[in-house]
């Protein structure tokens, strides 16, 4: 008796190049096989085993099969393998061509990679992945090289669609990692790795993104819409968790911003609620920056729908930004303390000790900015110089800047009760300080935001020229970030002393 195992057959085979194209032929190949029922799909990564002869096994399922499928990407119509395998079915070919091309995400114009109608598969007719239309007529031409007889019966039903298309959804997230290393266009590709080289715990490391990111944020922008548009969509959640701190950090806000609402439709496509939710949180903060409250408010009442899936992390940002929101826009400080009170809360669930004590110090420093619009100095002096101590534990460089910054204003406000000269020799000391971390960690916002503590301290140690010359450069600082509603209050403060001067 022959015990010898018959070897599988196929009838289609499915070519492949690079981690987009094996996500999608993964898919493909269980809807063929669905559609197909006894007529099996050969696709390398799942059909070949360790020690196997790969090159002879792919040239002889090439030629025993039926049908070819290439799936193309504008990332491998210029690999040798793709064009190797699909030159070798059109040879075995020519008077019945077998070979049908799929392209795997849109093939734009002016895109970094090579553009179809310039590659070896310019003059073949091609079905698009996202088209069911394109993909049931594909199916036609593939049950006529199989079995004329299928043709009758084969069509994709709804429901196979679905499953297909969440599979492929499936698949590319999985991929999407590995994805990062072999299809990102040139900045990207190289803050990517850059960032995996050094670790972005490593001090540092976010100051030079910063700096990098603040220089080419437009080219950053056009490289994330690139993404977005030919159907790499899928790489933008990891993206923007890669590199959202660092854009806040430049101070680019409008880029953060546009780069965060591209991302959180990509989210919303990957089914992605994680990550979807951090940047529907982002753009309340983004917006925050940029002063426009009411658009952040919109987007919390908006989250506030799904208040009871969120976790205590995103509970506590919750109540924050509402908290900001009502000291600064709606000037209701009772409503102001009552969310910070309930932000304070949530820190009891959360089990990471280092993070409680981050929110911890972020939530002190905000009642501590509340105590100084109050005029409750004292008590505001206490409050950042406690956050300022929590953050230096932590030894997180942007925080220590703030506090440092905030800690300084305090004690000039507190100057005029008790009159202790020393308490603004701490504040000039503060400020140098905050300077040096400001530096340290690439957030640019904090040198204006300084100089402009540095021309309070200054018209109150009655050095009018040193103020308005600190509250000049503040304005010019603020300009450059593109925050003209900072910039003009930094003016306003450098005109009143000029006035005063004339007087």
């Amino acid at each position: 008796m022959n015990n010898k195992k018959k070897s599988k057959h196929y009838d289609i085979f499915i070519s492949w190049s690079g981690n987009r194209s094996k996500a999608e032929a993964k898919a493909l190949q269980w809807l063929l096989e669905e559609i197909f029922p006894g007529h099996n799909a050969f696709m390398s990564e799942n059909d070949m085993r360790t020690g196997d002869y790969w090159d002879s096994i792919i040239t002889s399922n090439i030629k025993k099969a039926k049908f070819i499928l290439a799936i193309l990407t504008p990332e491998n119509i210029i690999k040798p393998w793709i064009n190797f395998e699909s030159g070798m079915a059109c040879a075995i070919s020519r008077s019945k061509p077998k070979l049908g091309t799929i392209l795997a995400g849109s093939f734009i114009r002016n895109s970094s990679y090579l553009s179809i109608d310039k590659s070896p598969f310019q003059k073949l007719q091609h079905a698009d992945l996202s088209k069911q239309i394109d993909i049931n007529n594909l199916i036609k031409t593939i049950a006529e090289r199989i079995d004329g007889n299928l043709l009758e019966i084969v069509e994709i039903t709804d429901d196979q669609w679905t499953k297909y298309n969440k599979m492929r959804q499936q698949e590319l997230k999985l991929a999407s990692k590995d994805l990062m290393h072999d299809e990102l266009p040139p900045l990207l590709k190289s803050l990517y790795e850059f960032s995996l080289g050094k670790g972005m715990e490593e001090n540092g490391s976010e100051a030079v993104l910063s700096k990098i990111l603040r220089r080419n944020r437009d080219v950053f922008l056009k490289e994330i819409n690139e993404l977005n548009e030919d159907g790499r969509w899928y790489a933008l959640p990891i993206i923007y968790e890669q590199f959202s701190q660092s854009l806040e950090l430049a101070g680019v806000y409008r880029c953060a911003l546009e780069v965060a609402k591209i991302c959180k439709t990509a989210a919303e496509r990957a089914d992605d609620n994680r990550i979807y939710k951090i940047m529907i949180r982002d753009m309340a903060w983004l917006y925050i920056c940029l002063l426009k409250y009411d658009k952040a408010d919109a987007i919390l009442k908006d989250l506030e729908t799904q208040f009871d899936k969120l976790d205590a992390e995103q509970r506590f940002f919750w109540f924050r930004y509402k908290g900001i929101i009502n000291m600064y826009h709606n000037h209701d400080f009772k409503k102001a303390e009552k969310c910070f009170l309930n932000a304070e809360k949530m820190l009891e669930q959360i089990s990471d000790e280092n993070n409680r004590s981050d929110l911890s110090a972020r939530i002190k420093q905000n009642f501590g900015k509340l105590a100084l619009l109050n005029n409750q100095n004292t008590t505001a002096v206490d409050l950042f110089n406690c956050a300022l101590s929590e953050f230096t534990k932590l030894n997180k460089f942007q925080y220590i800047a703030i506090a440092s910054d905030k800690l300084a204003e305090a004690l000039i406000e507190q100057y005029p009760e008790n009159k202790d000269i020393y308490s603004l020799k701490e504040a000039q000391k503060l400020l140098d300080s905050a300077l040096i971390n400001s530096e340290l960690s690439g957030w640019e916002e904090g040198i204006p935001r300084i100089y402009s503590t540095l021309g309070k301290l200054r018209k109150v140690l009655q050095d009018d020229e040193g103020a308005y010359n600190a509250f000049v450069e503040s304005a010019r600082l603020y300009t450059n970030l593109e925050l003209e509603q900072k910039s003009s209050e930094a003016n306003k403060y450098a005109m009143e002393l000029k006035r005063n001067q004339k007087a």
